[in-house]
């Protein structure tokens, strides 16, 4: 009987030892399920700590639901007339504002996959540091300059803070404000802004109450009118104006969502081929759970090559270089990211430096960012008069029609208007192609690091001529471009007859991706020679005028992987032991951002981030009852 109560007894307390593993390991995997990202996480770790409070605000939050879930709902409030403002359907989320206490019971339900913060999104401008170069100026660098415009491109969709009607601008086709989280019409007389004196009308709301927009929108599209010819923008592409930035300069992610499920939606019956997002966040957590990164992709996936700035987060007070800080929805590989340089106030690619401000790659995800540079250092462009920005920069204008500005958001437009330059050519190119293109084309520099630069400097002139060769249908080049162009470097220079006033262009012959990097036949010696760190690209290069040599060919070709996008935007990582890290291209230049100083120091971005949120309230961001 002793023996048999000792039995009991040892069951029992085997029993209450494997319920306690039992828990220990349900609370484990719950733990992990918020915490690890292995793909099982469902809370964005800037939102872990906000579950600590214990009596805390309501904050803007995104929630990712399961597919079926969203759907059903998504259909029964058609049928049923009732509103799903709150739903961001590209994305199956709600937008809601949340208490911890409210996390905490969604994190308990099976249907809902992923939480995260619905940040304000900003512009990446910068108050410029010099003046003197013309808008024309950069075109020559870039090599648009030399190019042949049509005008059959079809229409960019700015998500900006609003065109402000301007005599270098045609008036966009379509005007749509999202600032209010409704989609709203906004319909303006050109007539009444041109040439309007200083005193009149002063009490009348701007379309563009930043001025931002209005910037980005002549480096891509301005007629250079009221400088004769001399800010003239890279295309003479139609214009779409989204507007998604307040006149503070900042947005609400969750809105530009809504707002690019518009542009999706409208895609064929306004001929969007192009869409340009001068703006971000700061990366919150891997572009697999971003919901910006999403929304976005599902825009490429449409046919709409979208181009995004990389940021403006290069530094910080304590930290003048830094590191991995590509901003969303930049960090998404499917998307252009670009970055800003500093062309020094030259023609000449030969002194162009890294711009301090612009980020730096990799991404959070460790993967190659951005992808492509441009000008993005002192570029004038047409103003938004009144706007904030022209007021604050007013020492920085020119005169009342040209506002002089600095930033990846100003990178990004010269590439945007590249991209139109290049669908203008042949209007049957991929994003996919497209990104492509700009990416072998881009003229390697030698000064900016791997990391600021991208694939280089975008190469206007040899991308068009490539977009033009390219034959999509049947995946190959109908001919090659020559490897280089001449840039006179002097007014009146004919590089023909003065060819040491001349500096010969290259293409970089060279593309990097992911953890990859695949060389043409241009290159010598690739695995062990990459741009920057004052490699002159050009010293690598072997070429000669071989009727038999295609330095680009063997991209196109219909057996290239570029043509499997799933092979082509493989989620490698640069840190896993690949060629890129093998040769140490990273060095000791700079301070990498790691968990503890974005999330614990917050000196930068972290604690700022999330009390802006806080502060905004239903009814003042969205208007919800």
């Amino acid at each position: 009987m002793k023996k048999a109560l000792t039995l009991r007894r040892s069951w029992i307390l085997l029993l209450a030892l494997l319920v306690a593993l039992s828990l220990l390991f349900a609370s484990t995997r719950q733990r992990r399920r918020i915490e690890d990202g292995t793909g099982e996480r469902r809370l964005a770790p800037v939102l872990e700590r906000v579950l600590q409070w214990r009596q805390g605000p309501a904050v803007p939050v995104i929630v990712r639901v399961r597919t079926d879930v969203f759907e059903a709902d998504w259909q029964a409030r058609q049928l049923e007339g009732r509103s799903s403002h709150n739903m961001l359907e590209s994305v199956g989320a709600y937008r809601a504002q949340l208490r911890p206490e409210q996390l905490q019971m969604l994190l308990r339900s099976d249907w809902v996959e992923y939480i995260t913060l619905d940040p304000p999104v900003r512009t990446s401008e910068s108050r410029a540091e010099r003046e003197g170069s013309t808008l024309t100026d950069f075109l020559k660098i870039i090599g648009s300059y030399y190019t042949r415009v049509k005008g059959d491109e079809g229409a960019i969709v700015v998500f900006d803070s609003g065109i402000q009607p301007h005599a270098d601008l045609d008036s966009p086709r379509i005007r749509m404000d999202f600032t209010s989280g409704r989609a709203v019409r906004v319909r303006v007389d050109d007539d009444d802004f041109e040439d309007e004196d200083e005193d009149e009308d002063e009490d009348r709301k701007s379309p563009d109450e930043y001025g931002h927009g209005t910037h980005v929108a002549g480096i891509i599209a301005g007629e250079g009118k009221k400088s004769g010819g001399r800010n003239r923008g890279v295309s003479q592409a139609d214009l779409i104006d989204i507007r998604v930035i307040n006149g503070e300069g900042w947005g609400v992610t969750s809105n530009l969502i809504k707002a690019i499920d518009w542009a999706i939606a409208n895609r064929d019956r306004y001929d969007i081929r192009i869409a340009n997002l001068s703006l971000g966040h700061p990366p919150l957590e891997s572009y697999r759970d971003d919901p910006l990164c999403a929304a976005v992709r599902r825009m490429v996936e449409a046919g709409i090559v979208t181009v995004v700035s990389a940021g403006n987060l290069g530094k910080t007070n304590g930290h003048p270089r830094i590191y991995g800080g590509i901003t969303s929805p930049g960090i998404e590989p499917s998307v252009i990211t670009v970055g800003a340089i500093n062309n020094s106030g030259t023609l000449s690619h030969l002194d162009d430096l890294a711009t301090s401000y612009s980020s730096r790659g990799p991404t959070i995800d460790g993967l190659f960012k951005p992808d492509i540079s441009a000008p993005g250092n002192s570029i004038p462009s047409t103003a938004a008069k009144g706007s904030k920005l022209t007021l604050k920069g007013a020492d920085s204008t020119a005169d009342e029609y040209y506002l002089t500005l600095s930033g990846s958001s100003m990178a990004t437009a010269f590439v945007t208007g590249t991209v139109a330059l290049m669908l203008d050519e042949n209007e049957k190119l991929t994003p996919h192609v497209v990104k492509t293109i700009l990416m072998l084309t881009a003229a390697k520099l030698p000064l900016p690091h791997l990391f600021e630069q991208g694939n280089g400097m975008v190469n206007a002139l040899a991308a068009v001529q490539m977009a033009k060769n390219v034959d999509v249908r049947k995946r190959k080049l109908k001919r090659d471009i020559d490897p280089y162009w001449l840039l006179p470097l002097q007014e009146d220079v004919n590089c023909r007859r003065d060819p040491d006033y001349c500096e010969r262009i290259w293409v970089g012959g060279a593309l990097a991706y992911a953890d990859t990097v695949l060389f043409s036949p241009l290159v010598s010696a690739p695995s062990l020679k990459l741009w920057g760190s004052s490699v002159v690209w050009a010293d690598q290069l072997s070429w000669e005028k071989d009727p038999k040599l295609s330095w680009g060919g063997g991209f196109f070709d219909s057996r290239s992987r570029i043509w499997q996008d799933a092979s082509f935007w493989s989620d490698g990582f640069i840190w896993a032991d690949s060629s890129l890290a093998r040769a140490g291209i990273l060095g000791a230049d700079g301070f990498i951002w790691t968990d503890g100083f974005f999330w614990v120091d917050g000196s930068f971005w972290s604690d700022a981030l999330l009390p802006s949120a806080t502060e905004l309230s239903a009814h003042e961001v969205r208007g919800d009852p």
